[in-house]
């Protein structure tokens, strides 16, 4: 994505100015002295989006929150990296010019020296991620570094609690009648074989139940909106291609004269080119969980008195009425249902941001001998030319490539419940 800047200024690389003198005692009339330089390359740099939360980062703002001071943030910028000093050259030759003049020439040159056949628009061109790119990227990010869902893990444990504690409950409507018959056999009933250590093992077993089941649900409302940081670097990807750019050339000395070509014509020199991308994506974020609200659970404290008692007929035949075990397990089994509901949207980011950072650099160098009268003195730099691109994609609190608009009410309801909609 690339829209209308929002600021841009210029990065110029400023070239330089030289000259070239040569003279000849052979004839003190002669003189080649041009001076001249080059313009350099201007490039630019461009911010196209930034948005930024400063305020969220307050010491009296919520450590649920601070942290969270980004947005969306677009900055791309080409500029030349070689110094502009590493082009110069001073250098001196002194040599009999068979090739023009015959003459023995001093040569005296202080300018530039560049690979030949860089253009005027040596920069790359600009490779932008798409936002779907993007946040596909940071969706498997989240995959790899996302906590495990304790929401997930506690519907599982309290189903699990359920249906094991299903046999145990549904002799309960004939417990009342069973300890009846208990009270009213005595303590013949005591003996195993009349059944009443059973029955006390059934209601123990489902009492512990319940209260296992009450410690899972409030354990989870306890830790509900705690916050978990996370941050993840993918690896690296680096691509590199060398061409050959300019074949049988010298290299651009400026200023320049023939009278410095050597007496024979150079025709092995050359130019090359290598483009080198390079492109790093991480990802940084805080996770965080919403347990839905557990709702009562009816007669818990009896359940606590009976693990803390041993039971007799006549206990039992206190602790009445016993619909207190049937309005539990029917209002647990909605309990479940709402954190089954909330496996997918339970957990969500407080926070969180992909980025990635491209680089795409054109070098080109020059190779073999220079064909000047100033030998390798005058071996040109190599020059590197860059467009690099710096982007920040923001996360919905539910993952990349979602809206505020595309969100179900239970969603926008949750985030309310955590704090997370803001006025920006």
């Amino acid at each position: 994505m690339a829209g209308k800047p929002l600021k841009r200024r210029s990065i110029p690389w400023r070239g330089w100015n030289g000259s070239l003198r040569c003279t000849t005692k052979d004839n003190v009339g002669y003189v080649v002295a041009p001076k001249g330089g080059h313009a350099g390359w201007i490039g630019t740099e461009e911010l196209i989006q930034s948005e930024s939360h400063p305020q969220w980062d307050r010491s009296d703002v919520s450590d649920l929150t601070r942290g969270d001071v980004g947005g969306d943030f677009f900055v791309r910028k080409q500029y030349v990296a070689t110094p502009e000093t590493a082009v110069m050259r001073q250098c001196e030759a002194h040599y009999k010019d068979t090739l023009h003049t015959g003459y023995r020439i001093d040569a005296f040159f202080n300018g530039g020296s560049i690979p030949a056949g860089i253009g005027p628009r040596p920069f790359p061109d600009y490779q932008d991620t798409s936002d779907g790119e993007l946040d596909a990227w940071g969706a498997k990010a989240i995959s790899i570094c996302k906590p495990d869902s304790k929401v997930a893990n506690a519907a599982a444990t309290l189903a699990e609690l359920y249906h094991e504690g299903l046999p145990h409950l549904l002799g309960s409507a004939f417990w009342k009648s069973r300890t009846l018959s208990a009270k009213s056999a005595g303590g013949e009933y005591l003996n195993v074989e009349f059944g009443f250590k059973p029955l006390a093992n059934d209601i123990a077993k489902f009492a512990y139940g319940v209260v296992y089941f009450d410690k899972v649900v409030r354990q989870m409302e306890r830790d509900s909106g705690k916050v978990v940081r996370r941050r993840f670097n993918f690896p690296p990807i680096e691509t590199t291609a060398t061409t050959l750019w300019v074949d049988g050339t010298q290299p651009s000395l400026i200023p320049s004269s023939t009278i410095c070509d050597t007496v024979f014509p150079n025709t092995n020199g050359r130019t090359y080119r290598t483009v080198t991308t390079v492109t790093r994506r991480w990802f940084s974020g805080a996770f965080t969980y919403f347990a839905p609200p557990s709702g009562a659970f009816g007669m818990l404290g009896q359940a606590k008195s009976i693990l803390g008692l041993d039971l007799t007929p006549d206990m039992l035949w206190e602790i009445t009425p016993w619909s207190w075990a049937v309005d539990w397990f029917s209002n647990a089994g909605s309990v479940i249902s709402n954190y089954q509901s909330f496996v997918n949207d339970g957990l969500l980011m407080r926070y969180g941001y992909v980025m990635e950072h491209k680089t795409i650099m054109h070098t080109y160098y020059h190779v073999g001998p220079t064909g000047t009268c100033f030998g390798d003195a005058a071996y040109p730099a190599t020059m590197q030319f860059v467009t690099e691109t710096k982007r920040r994609r923001r996360a919905n609190p539910f993952g990349f490539g979602l809206t505020m608009s595309g969100l179900s009410g239970r969603q926008k309801s949750i985030l309310g419940a955590l704090g997370l909609v803001r006025a920006k």
